[in-house]
């Protein structure tokens, strides 16, 4: 669950240039995330990140897969429900953009929507790609055949959760640093 969620929001994340790890501010202040606007841009990366989940996995799924065999109803619930979408995703983009601060990805700003949409979405597709390993679509196909039911906006709620509950993760207390022994050689 974790992974697929994961993946929907870190196209987002990637396209700002941050991560969950990184989406914080020179001074360590974490970057506020509206659960709102998560949601949204969730929804907006929904059909874009199976567009990059199909291209990983088409190849390693046994033929009868939920993924190969759902894909066409799944895109078009998706779409539908990213419909209205892009400016909340858009501000999300440029939020995390500008607390991350740098020259790699800021010739975004001055974008036009016609030019950064498209950019975007290419690049949510490759990163969700990029992510996934063979070996996890099997599982990634069980689970997506169990969330498929839900309703789409109910899916990007989870999502929104699951990344706020993965960023607290990120920021709670640190593990306790054990000095171990060297290897025997």
């Amino acid at each position: 669950m974790m992974k697929i969620s994961g993946l929907l929001f870190a196209g987002i994340l990637a396209v700002a240039g941050t991560g969950p790890a990184q989406a914080q501010d020179a001074g360590d202040a974490p970057v506020e995330l509206d659960p709102a606007q998560v949601s949204s841009a969730v929804r907006y990366a929904m059909p874009l990140a199976l567009d990059g989940l199909y291209a990983s996995c088409a190849s390693s799924l046994p033929p009868k897969a939920y993924l190969l065999s759902h894909r066409d109803g799944l895109r078009t619930r998706f779409t539908k429900a990213s419909e209205g979408t892009w400016s909340q995703a858009r501000s999300l983009i440029m939020q995390l953009m500008d607390k991350k601060g740098g020259e790699d990805l800021s010739f975004m700003k001055n974008m036009p929507d016609d030019a950064m949409k498209p950019f975007v979405d290419a690049m949510v597709t490759q990163l969700v790609a990029e992510e996934i390993e063979p070996a996890q679509c099997v599982d990634i196909d069980r689970v997506l055949e169990q969330l498929d039911p839900l309703p789409v906006e109910n899916l990007a709620n989870l999502v929104g959760v699951v990344v706020d509950l993965a960023m607290k993760e990120e920021k709670g207390p640190k593990p306790l640093a054990i000095p171990m022994a060297p290897a025997p050689e």
